[in-house]
């Protein structure tokens, strides 16, 4: 299934494309040249200085013409440099999964403009990528798509409130296309409970098949999504921890040993609940 992830990402988030890259230095070069620029090298705006540092975007499961096709859409969508390059996503289970990643610069180089952001912008972004991936030519935006002013801030709903102290979720087997939301630590009760809802249905000997599997599917999704939680969190902690500047090593690796033991146990929760499904699936 493909899946597309749109990001605006603060300048701290660089380090992430680095280590992407590290293997591959024309392809980081062209990403200092282009992408990553220092503050210098934009026209001078009144205003407060941008949140944001790039637009990262992500899509898995596509294939290498599909991938410069949106490449091209991006350029003239944007009307602005773009990087893009290939990267191999190491899953759980030890396969791989090639994903596309395009990176670009939140102000326009040569006006200082940047993206709009906006309640349906990233969505219709969104969209308008799926049809160019089909093959088919998507509407040209209406006026100027690139002006900061007079937007509105991103919802909560579009992303995390600080995304400079929150990993940010990366293309994991399993994502969905849509938005999602946060799943935070705290909502571990919320599903064990409703985990429990289910076990109980399951018991009942009047028992509604159809809302059971819908109560189930409904469980599994929000288990994947702490799931995927729970394994960015691992990777950024991954990464701090190798880094030569990380504070608090010990316990940040004492925390990567919890996080590692509460992805088993949501890994065993999430094979339970699909026998479950697969169980109901064959009595519907």
């Amino acid at each position: 299934m493909i899946t597309i992830w749109i990001r605006p990402r603060p300048v701290t988030y660089r380090k992430m494309i680095y280590e992407d890259l590290k293997d591959k230095p024309e392809k980081l070069q062209e990403l200092k040249d282009y992408v990553f620029l220092p503050s210098k090298a934009y026209p001078r705006r009144r205003g407060r200085k941008p949140k944001y540092d790039y637009l990262w975007i992500s899509i898995s499961e596509i294939s290498k013409e599909e991938a410069e096709r949106v490449a091209e859409f991006l350029k003239s969508h944007f009307g602005r440099p773009l990087v893009w390059y290939q990267k191999e996503v190491t899953l759980l289970d030890n396969s791989t999964l090639p994903v596309y990643v395009y990176v670009i610069p939140w102000r326009d180089p040569e006006t200082g403009k940047s993206i709009r952001t906006g309640k349906g912008v990233f969505p219709e972004l969104r969209g308008k990528i799926k049809e160019v991936i089909r093959g088919e030519t998507p509407e040209a935006p209406e006026g100027d798509n690139h002006d900061m002013a007079n937007t509105e801030e991103l919802k909560p709903e579009w992303l995390p409130e600080d995304m400079t102290m929150k990993p940010e979720p990366f293309p994991e087997e399993g994502e969905k296309e849509e938005e999602e939301k946060d799943v935070t630590l705290s909502d571990e009760e919320t599903i064990i409970k409703e985990l429990a809802v289910i076990d109980e249905l399951a018991k009942s000997p009047h028992k509604d098949i159809e809302k059971e599997l819908k109560e189930n599917k409904e469980a599994l999704r929000k288990l994947e999504d702490y799931k995927k939680h729970l394994e960015n969190n691992i990777k950024a902690l991954r990464l701090e921890i190798n880094s030569p500047v990380t504070m608090f090593r010990a316990s940040k690796k004492r925390k990567l040993e919890k996080m590692k033991k509460e992805l088993s146990k949501v890994n065993e929760a999430i094979r339970e609940v699909k026998i479950e499904i697969r169980k109901l699936s064959r009595e519907h």
